[in-house]
């Protein structure tokens, strides 16, 4: 669903929001907070109250993003920028047994694929600009090394395999 609405800067912004459920998940399901950056500028704090909302567990979450990774139809960049990012940012530890056996499991339901195969990873080049670039700050973006954020995913894949 892209949702769209105008921008205090001019002109239309839009936001692009993806929710699915292939299948109950496995972890317990957890309250978390949902707040805004949007700052009141009279007072500078939030101009709208958090709320609380049902979430995957992080552990979970990345689970999925893992099997996204691996597995999606058509690749998408995203989906290899969130897993390197989380592993550089310290995030998501791929030595954590918890998450490696998770991903192992939800992987296992897919149609057995060569993961990392060329086509795969030139459909993941392929879609930094088109897919990517939009929404990163240009900062973020520029700073990303695609060779390491694959050498990320690759590891990940190689950690969960023996899970499997």
């Amino acid at each position: 669903m892209v949702l769209e609405y105008a921008s205090v800067f001019g002109g239309h912004g839009t936001i692009k929001l993806e929710v699915g459920q292939r299948e109950v998940p496995m972890l317990p399901v957890i309250s978390v907070p949902l707040s805004t950056l949007l700052l009141n500028p009279l007072f500078n704090e939030a101009a709208v109250a958090p709320i609380m909302v049902s979430s995957l567990s992080s552990t979970e979450a990345y689970a999925e993003k893992l099997r996204a990774a691996l597995t999606r139809r058509d690749p998408a960049p995203r989906d290899l920028y969130d897993l390197h990012h989380a592993v550089e940012s310290g995030v998501l530890d791929w030595n954590n047994e918890e998450f490696l056996r998770l991903a192992a499991r939800k992987i296992a339901t897919e149609t057995p694929t060569d993961w990392l195969a060329a086509a795969r990873i030139e459909a993941f080049r392929r879609g930094l600009v088109s897919e990517l670039r939009p929404v990163l700050r240009p900062d973020v973006y520029h700073s990303l090394d695609f060779t390491k954020a694959l050498a990320t995913i690759t590891t990940l894949a190689n950690a969960m395999k023996s899970h499997l």
